[in-house]
């Protein structure tokens, strides 16, 4: 096992496992395995496991010297056989760690490539790729046609149970009591409507917008809301409306630029057009999104379990 012991290096406690010859630098350490003593999958778990950081002496570069490493008491397991179990066991699950994670980001890839091409580029009105049986252009739609600015207040039908985190798109109720008659201030959010988020990101430049497919329920007055104004697929327009691809050009003609974000010209934004499929194609895109998403959210919640439970095995399996 090779690890940092002088530098910024240190601090954030990696450890190396190697199987074959290599060369140190005077900035890295290395501990060899005695096999007469250790199995190395068993070491390397083990080792993971030590917090280094808690020897680093404080100075122009931080470091520890070697004698403080080989100070540093172990408890492990004196027959070879239950060490070797114990590293087979945590070797397969960290294989199962890494299979879900590359599920995971093997179908975030997917998801990405499709919303690129399954969406007119700017100035065309055919994606690059389509379901069987569509053919014809997409139509141009100015979004005032689409889309109708909001402007429906909380009348006190609506709680704090029912605030809403655009940014997140969850409900999100108030932690403290707020003043009498504030939650009036709040815009009502029906579902299928959409807020715009004007914080800039890497991923969008201008802000977003982000649709309510959760329910009905209240934002905060600083969102614009706007309602549908057709006959529409609530999935499509969720991946539609929040694709920097699609409204990333529209966004910058009709936002303006502020301190720490963009604020939408409502008037501007609804003359805007947009390509615009039919329902039916509308559905089938949206409905495959929706399959996709599914899928992420199936291999992270499994590999989030996995990662729990090799959390509580190495809390009761090592003294």
């Amino acid at each position: 096992m090779f690890f940092a012991k002088v530098g910024a290096a240190v601090l954030l406690n990696r450890k190396r496992l190697v199987d074959e010859p290599f060369l140190l630098d005077n900035n890295t350490m290395a501990y060899s395995f005695d096999r007469q003593l250790w199995d190395v999958a068993f070491g390397r778990i083990l080792f993971d496991g030590l917090d280094l950081t808690s020897l680093v002496q404080v100075g122009a570069l931080p470091s520890y010297n070697a004698s403080d490493v080989e100070s540093m008491e172990v408890t492990i397991p004196l027959r070879i056989e239950e060490q070797s179990r114990i590293g087979l066991f945590f070797q397969k699950l960290d294989s199962l760690i890494t299979l879900h994670q590359r599920k995971v980001d093997k179908l975030k890839t997917v998801k990405q490539s499709l919303l690129e091409k399954m969406f007119p580029r700017e100035g065309e009105n055919v994606p690059e790729i389509r379901f069987e049986g569509f053919t014809d252009p997409w139509e141009q739609r100015r979004l005032g046609e689409l889309y109708e600015k909001a402007g429906r207040k909380n009348s006190g039908e609506y709680g704090g149970e029912s605030i809403i985190s655009v940014a997140n798109m969850r409900f999100s109720p108030a932690d403290r009591e707020l003043a009498e008659g504030y939650l009036e201030t709040y815009n009502v959010m029906d579902l299928g409507d959409i807020a715009f988020e004007g914080n800039r990101s890497k991923h969008f430049g201008h802000g977003r917008f982000v649709e309510n497919d959760i329910g009905p329920g209240i934002v905060s007055h600083v969102f614009d809301v706007f309602r549908p104004k057709t006959q529409y697929d609530l999935a499509y327009w969720k991946y539609a409306i929040n694709n920097e691809r699609v409204m990333g050009a529209i966004l910058v003609r009709s936002t303006k630029a502020s301190t720490m974000m963009h604020n939408l010209v409502a008037a501007d934004f609804l003359k805007e057009s947009m390509p615009v499929p039919t329902v039916p194609e509308q559905s089938l895109i949206g409905a495959l999104f929706v399959k996709i998403d599914s899928l992420i959210t199936l291999h992270q919640r499994e590999l989030e379990i996995l990662k729990n439970l090799k959390q509580a095995c190495l809390e009761k399996m090592f003294v």
